[in-house]
Protein backbone atom coordinates (compact mmCIF):
# COMPACT_ATOMS: atom_id res chain seq x y z
CA UNK A 1 0.00 0.00 0.00
CA UNK A 2 1.62 3.48 -0.84
CA UNK A 3 1.97 5.55 1.87
CA UNK A 4 -0.39 8.22 2.36
CA UNK A 5 1.18 11.99 2.23
CA UNK A 6 -1.08 14.07 3.52
CA UNK A 7 -1.44 18.24 3.28
CA UNK A 8 -4.06 19.93 5.34
CA UNK A 9 -6.27 22.94 4.46
CA UNK A 10 -7.32 24.80 7.33
CA UNK A 11 -5.99 24.84 11.04
CA UNK A 12 -8.59 25.13 13.24
CA UNK A 13 -9.44 23.35 16.16
CA UNK A 14 -10.62 20.11 14.28
CA UNK A 15 -7.40 19.71 12.41
CA UNK A 16 -5.32 18.91 15.69
CA UNK A 17 -7.75 15.90 16.53
CA UNK A 18 -7.12 14.39 12.69
CA UNK A 19 -3.55 15.18 13.03
CA UNK A 20 -3.22 14.01 16.83
CA UNK A 21 -4.00 10.31 15.19
CA UNK A 22 -1.79 10.91 12.16
CA UNK A 23 1.39 11.39 14.30
CA UNK A 24 0.89 7.79 15.71
CA UNK A 25 -1.05 5.91 12.86
CA UNK A 26 1.88 3.85 10.47
CA UNK A 27 1.31 4.48 6.44
CA UNK A 28 0.89 8.28 6.86
CA UNK A 29 2.62 10.78 7.26
CA UNK A 30 2.18 15.03 7.30
CA UNK A 31 4.22 16.91 4.34
CA UNK A 32 2.41 20.12 4.41
CA UNK A 33 -0.35 22.52 5.80
CA UNK A 34 -1.92 25.02 3.87
CA UNK A 35 -3.75 28.46 5.93
CA UNK A 36 -4.21 31.86 4.76
CA UNK A 37 -2.04 32.94 7.43
CA UNK A 38 1.79 32.20 7.23
CA UNK A 39 1.48 32.42 11.19
CA UNK A 40 -1.02 29.80 11.55
CA UNK A 41 0.27 27.34 8.88
CA UNK A 42 4.32 27.74 10.19
CA UNK A 43 2.45 27.10 13.77
CA UNK A 44 0.83 23.67 12.97
CA UNK A 45 3.42 23.00 10.59
CA UNK A 46 5.90 23.02 13.49
CA UNK A 47 4.15 21.50 16.35
CA UNK A 48 3.20 18.37 14.33
CA UNK A 49 6.32 18.12 11.90
CA UNK A 50 5.34 19.29 8.68
CA UNK A 51 8.46 20.23 6.31
CA UNK A 52 6.28 22.66 4.27
CA UNK A 53 4.04 25.55 4.56
CA UNK A 54 1.63 27.18 2.17
CA UNK A 55 -0.21 30.31 1.95
CA UNK A 56 -1.02 29.82 -2.12
CA UNK A 57 -3.53 26.81 -2.31
CA UNK A 58 -2.51 25.76 -6.17
CA UNK A 59 1.55 25.90 -5.30
CA UNK A 60 0.53 23.39 -2.47
CA UNK A 61 -1.75 21.02 -5.01
CA UNK A 62 1.25 20.94 -7.76
CA UNK A 63 3.52 19.73 -4.68
CA UNK A 64 4.35 16.28 -5.71
CA UNK A 65 5.02 15.42 -2.25
CA UNK A 66 1.97 15.48 -1.22
CA UNK A 67 -0.85 12.66 -2.20
CA UNK A 68 -3.63 13.64 0.12
CA UNK A 69 -5.42 16.36 1.07
CA UNK A 70 -7.36 16.70 3.98
CA UNK A 71 -9.64 19.91 4.16
CA UNK A 72 -11.05 21.29 6.94
CA UNK A 73 -12.18 24.54 5.95
CA UNK A 74 -15.72 26.71 6.37
CA UNK A 75 -18.30 24.53 4.92
CA UNK A 76 -18.61 26.53 1.88
CA UNK A 77 -15.32 26.04 0.69
CA UNK A 78 -15.32 22.27 0.69
CA UNK A 79 -16.79 21.56 -2.86
CA UNK A 80 -14.24 24.39 -4.39
CA UNK A 81 -11.41 22.94 -3.09
CA UNK A 82 -12.04 19.43 -3.35
CA UNK A 83 -12.76 20.07 -6.71
CA UNK A 84 -9.57 21.77 -7.47
CA UNK A 85 -7.45 18.89 -5.38
CA UNK A 86 -9.47 16.34 -7.41
CA UNK A 87 -8.41 17.92 -10.56
CA UNK A 88 -5.13 18.43 -9.50
CA UNK A 89 -4.94 14.50 -8.99
CA UNK A 90 -5.06 14.58 -5.27
CA UNK A 91 -7.34 11.88 -2.91
CA UNK A 92 -9.47 13.62 -0.72
CA UNK A 93 -10.49 13.54 2.96
CA UNK A 94 -13.19 16.38 3.59
CA UNK A 95 -15.12 17.68 6.73
CA UNK A 96 -18.82 16.97 6.71
CA UNK A 97 -20.47 18.23 4.31
CA UNK A 98 -18.88 17.31 1.53
CA UNK A 99 -20.57 19.60 -0.27
CA UNK A 100 -23.79 21.93 -0.03
CA UNK A 101 -26.00 20.10 -2.67
CA UNK A 102 -26.57 16.92 -4.54
CA UNK A 103 -25.53 18.23 -7.39
CA UNK A 104 -22.09 18.74 -6.72
CA UNK A 105 -21.32 15.67 -4.88
CA UNK A 106 -22.70 14.33 -8.46
CA UNK A 107 -20.11 16.26 -10.02
CA UNK A 108 -17.04 15.69 -7.70
CA UNK A 109 -18.07 11.85 -8.17
CA UNK A 110 -17.45 12.10 -12.23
Amino acid sequence: MEQIRLATIGSGVIVHSVLDNVKRTPGISLEAVYSRSSEKAQELAAYYGASKTFTDLDAMLSDESVNTIYIASPNLLHYPQAKRALLAGKNVICEKPLVTRLALAQELRN
